[in-house]
């Protein structure tokens, strides 16, 4: 089993609803349900009865539901202890969401290693989604992610972002229902704000329109008139394209922004590597 799916039934035992475990560990529910019967699988048993008012642990997957949150504990204490190791080798693992991997990461980690020109980085470059899950696993130990997460760990507010519409020419809100909507990769939680400022104004769904990967690739699709797309930028410049952007406001005039934070292991503050570049990101944004 891996660390996920301990942790997984840790927190399905203590809140048995799997709506707000996926919620929590921001998952799907098909894939928490999907995670619970390979689970089931593996150990050959069952280990939780579901009904339409939420699952029942059995006695065999209660006592591995409280083997489970021992395995964490475990693992905890392993990661902890090996850090420990890891003093002499200055290698700090950090998540990081693409865009801020893009414009910003550079001048942090360039201004860093003048105060610490010793230790090395591990970029890991996923949405800020999966970028928490490995935070919880412990697969990286610090990251920057957008968005607004719960507060399993330390944070520092890192800057509040605008929200964007960009078209090839302006459009008006009322417009936007008739013309392609171009997606890309995006976390949750950014996916929430844009659904909730689009409910502001509009009944029906968006027009989907072509799919990309990545927002770099959105702009050259824009720029043929294929669509308009929405997005977060500190400034209102697009690379190389000469596309209109205007900023989303709610109806009130509340200007859409999305956060970014610093978030962290509080308990990993003391360490001598990470806890150095903690407290120079803290001392960044005073």
């Amino acid at each position: 089993m891996r660390d996920s799916d301990w942790e997984l039934l840790y927190e399905l035992y203590k809140n048995p609803n799997i709506t707000k475990v996926a919620n929590k560990l921001y998952m799907s529910q098909p894939s928490v349900t999907k995670r619970l019967q390979g689970i089931e699988n593996e150990f050959q048993l069952n280990i939780v009865n579901r009904s339409t008012k939420g699952v029942e642990f059995t006695p065999e997957g209660e006592f591995i539901a409280k083997m489970a949150e021992k395995q964490i504990q475990l693992m905890n204490e392993l990661r902890l202890g090996l850090k420990a190791f890891e003093t002499d080798k200055k290698q700090i693992v950090l998540g990081v969401s693409y865009t801020f991997s893009k414009f910003h990461l550079p001048e942090i980690l360039f201004n860093y290693s003048k105060l610490d020109p010793d230790t090395n980085f591990t970029v890991v470059n996923e949405p800020s989604d999966e970028l928490y899950q490995r935070l919880l696993d412990g697969a990286v130990d610090a990251a920057f992610v957008r968005g607004d997460f719960d507060k399993s760990f330390a944070s520092t507010l890192i800057v509040k972002t605008q929200g964007y519409i960009v078209s090839k020419d302006p459009v008006t809100i009322e417009d936007l229902p008739q013309i392609p909507y171009l997606e890309y990769r995006n976390n949750v939680k950014t996916k929430e704000l844009f659904d909730q400022w689009w409910k502001h104004y509009h009944d029906e769904e968006q027009l989907l329109g072509t799919s990309v990967g990545y927002i770099d690739s959105v702009w050259q699709f824009i720029e043929r008139g294929l669509g308009y797309t929405l997005c977060f930028s500190e400034n209102p410049f697009i690379d190389g394209y000469d596309l209109h952007m205007q900023p989303m406001l709610y109806q009130d005039g509340t200007p859409v922004l999305r956060n970014t934070w610093f978030v962290y292991p509080k308990e990993r503050e003391k360490e001598p590597v990470l806890g150095k570049f903690i407290r120079f990101i803290n001392e960044m944004v005073v």
